[in-house]
């Protein structure tokens, strides 16, 4: 009895530190996407033409003081108003481009730039948001010297890019509103959330994110459980609009419902649910309901 009550003891501490160590190294070792794939995903899919990649665009590169660098690019307006998009994870700026129209027809200057370890700027690891707000930071500072006509700055972040600019959104009292398209609001839950959905029991689901968490801050110097943008965002009264396509399951969408029933009776919070639209999808899913939150949004900060 005793040995197999410590086989079944030994298999279960065996399950637990593998699949801490797979989900782990899932969130360190993403799959990185080139500009190039990304670029005919985005042709393939209608997301921009090939007139757009033809266009006249200012390409930039931002130094870190590490010693790498953001790539990224730059379409002047003439509005004196700026948008800085940030991309999700595993993708590069060419993901953002299906979000531009409203902006280029309303002659905004447009920025887009690759994050850490994505496209053409280097790096090892993704952080979710940890480093790459200190990033943003960078690149809201040369956007500023770039067009000092700017009379107010926004960001539109999807995903991960999403939770980077609602974590940025108390360091930077610059920021004039943000767009957040399908943001996670707690990692810790968005991980409980993917063990859920690999069929991992509740009884093993807290301990593998521990686990994963000292493995993440052993090797790439961040905590997960750090990571809050549903708190980032309760520290600041900056204009925020959510979007979220309703059959999300990849990052729940009840995520940007509860960060809209928590902030807005607090501070300036709209919420746009897109019908039918899984993750990301939300602009291609239904662009009319999308372009209408997203103008009516736009217009709601000018009162």
């Amino acid at each position: 009895m005793m040995p197999a009550l410590l086989l079944t003891a030994l298999s279960l501490i065996i399950l637990y530190l593998l699949t801490g160590l797979y989900f782990a190294l899932r969130l360190l070792k993403i799959r990185r996407y080139s500009t190039e794939f990304t670029i005919q995903n985005g042709l393939e899919y209608n997301e921009f033409t090939e007139e757009f990649l033809q266009s006249e665009k200012m390409d930039f590169v931002i130094p870190k003081a590490n010693g790498e660098y953001l790539d990224g690019f730059a379409l002047p307006g003439d509005s004196g108003h700026t948008v800085i998009f940030c991309h999700g994870i595993t993708w590069t700026r060419y993901g953002m481009v299906k979000y531009f129209d409203y902006f280029v027809e309303n002659g905004w200057n447009i920025i887009a730039y690759d994050h850490q370890a994505h496209g053409k700027s280097p790096g090892k690891y993704p952080t979710y948001g940890v480093n790459e707000k200190k990033d943003l930071k960078l690149v809201v500072d040369w956007a500023l010297k770039q067009f000092p006509e700017t009379e107010d700055i926004g960001l539109f972040g999807e995903s991960m890019g999403a939770a980077t600019v609602l974590q940025y959104a108390p360091m930077d009292k610059r920021i004039g509103f943000i767009i957040a398209d399908c943001p996670y609001s707690d990692f810790s839950v968005l991980m409980n959330h993917q063990l859920k959905l690999n069929h991992v029991p509740p009884f093993l689901r807290g301990g593998i994110i521990r686990l994963s968490d000292r493995i993440t801050r052993g090797i790439a110097g961040f905590h997960t459980g750090n990571i809050n943008p549903e708190q980032d965002i309760m520290q600041t009264d900056v204009p925020i609009l959510l979007v979220h396509g309703r059959e999300d399951d990849y990052v729940p969408t009840a995520m940007s419902e509860h960060m809209y029933h928590i902030r807005k009776g607090k501070a300036p919070t709209q919420l746009v649910l897109i019908e039918g639209a899984t993750h990301a999808r939300s602009v291609k899913t239904d662009p009319v309901s999308y372009r209408i939150g997203l103008e009516n949004f736009i217009s709601s900060l000018s009162k």
